[in-house]
């Protein structure tokens, strides 16, 4: 799995995520199928996907600051705060899956 970060002829920053066709056989399609779909602040935008002989690509959003798994990573622990901030963004999300979508995450 690769990602670039590109910025687009309407000057928008959006990541690529590339992925080896090999390692689709892990890879659960059904998560391009719900990023498609959502349209919330809190789940990552796909806006578009397509494919090469070798590589899966992903055009999504771009969102600064990473993945929450490397800041818990980094800090090692977050403060009372911060774990509330995070947690409410994670129920809101699924929230907005199951109700909007029909989605029920495992």
């Amino acid at each position: 799995m690769c990602l670039g970060v590109v910025l687009t002829r309407h000057q928008e920053l959006v990541l690529i995520l590339f992925l080896n066709l090999r390692f689709l056989l892990t890879f659960n399609l059904a998560e391009k199928s719900v990023l498609q779909k959502a349209s919330y602040p809190f789940v990552v935008r796909l806006h578009y996907s397509f494919q090469s002989e070798s590589h899966l690509y992903f055009v999504m959003d771009f969102c600064a600051g990473g993945e929450l798994f490397t800041h818990l990573k980094t800090k090692g622990r977050f403060i009372e705060e911060t774990t509330l901030f995070y947690a409410t963004e994670v129920i809101l999300a699924l929230q907005y899956l199951h109700d909007k979508l029909h989605i029920i995450y495992r």
